[in-house]
């Protein structure tokens, strides 16, 4: 089985599909990955005409990361560059901000969450065909391995060239989207509770970039603040959350204005946005108004 390059992130929230306690058909039909047959434990179903496989089984197959977080109610499978999300509302799934078809829901039979195998394969970068003569669902290598919807990677070396001295801070803060965004919760108070950062507004799968240069001192999932980013630039500290994806490891150096993440809706949040925070002492010392520190 080829690998494939790029990271995807498909989330599923739990809380809006049915549990069946008695399981659907079960497949009387091959599934073929690159000719090779797919096998697993529990095994796909047929529901309403549709095949739908375990989520855990087929992404970890295919070399994804596959969590499930009860705080949030959503599964999550992710590699880089790619965003696969089927929203709790019943709205339609998003590809980094494009609507795929969706023959099917997903959904919990007998307490395992399954998901639909054409939405699933081809968000990875799978062209799904029906063989009559194999009586088989058919899995070839497609023409997006990852890289093709944002080209992250070739946008970071862009970066890469056009910014200089990787981990030095120039003293300054840019704003930290690409392609502007709309402030959509000020720093301060709101509805009884001190907001510590600022929340700009951005479609899915907006590249997320350094507002200075500096160290990651943090990049993995932190509570509320989903998937973030945290990096050190001398006495002051930035952080970058509800990601879709980080693109950077801890103790990685970054140049101002490198593409480290994506926007996203990971961690306790209502819509795809960026939570951007500016502290000093430490990753969770005194916080700063960032407008005061940022030009755009």
């Amino acid at each position: 089985m080829k690998s494939y390059i790029g990271l995807v992130l498909l989330v599923v929230a739990l809380i809006c599909f049915p549990a069946y306690p008695v399981a659907a058909a079960v497949l009387d039909i091959e599934i073929l990955i690159d000719g090779k047959e797919f096998s697993c434990t529990p095994e796909p179903v047929l529901r309403e005409g549709h095949v739908l496989i375990p989520m855990r089984a087929f992404f970890e197959l295919m070399g994804l990361n596959v969590e499930c977080h009860d705080e949030s109610q959503v599964a999550l499978a992710y590699r880089e560059t790619m965003d696969v999300r089927i929203p709790e509302n019943g709205d339609p799934p998003l590809i980094n901000g494009e609507d795929p078809p969706l023959d099917t829901p997903a959904r919990i039979i007998d307490s395992t969450l399954f998901v639909p195998l054409r939405l699933a394969a081809e968000s990875i970068g799978f062209h799904v065909s029906w063989d009559g003569k194999q009586n088989a669902v058919i899995l070839e290598e497609g023409t997006c391995n990852g890289a093709g919807f944002l080209g992250v990677a070739a946008q970071t070396a862009e970066r890469e060239d056009k910014y200089s001295t990787p981990g030095v801070s120039t003293g300054s803060f840019i704003w930290p989207l690409e392609g502007g965004g709309r402030i959509t919760s000020p720093y301060g108070w709101r509805s009884g509770r001190f907001h510590a950062g600022t929340d700009i507004g951005a479609p899915w799968g907006t590249p997320v970039l350094a507002s200075d240069g500096g160290t990651v001192v943090y990049s993995g999932w932190d509570g509320a603040y989903g998937r973030s980013v945290v990096i050190k630039h001398g006495r002051y500290y930035s952080r970058y959350a509800h990601h879709s994806s980080n693109l950077v490891r801890v103790g990685e150096r970054v140049a101002q204005g490198q593409v480290i993440g994506q926007v996203g809706i990971s961690g306790r949040a209502t819509g795809p946005h960026l939570h951007f925070e500016i502290r000093t002492g430490g990753i969770y010392g005194p916080t700063l108004n960032p407008i005061n520190y940022i030009s755009r």
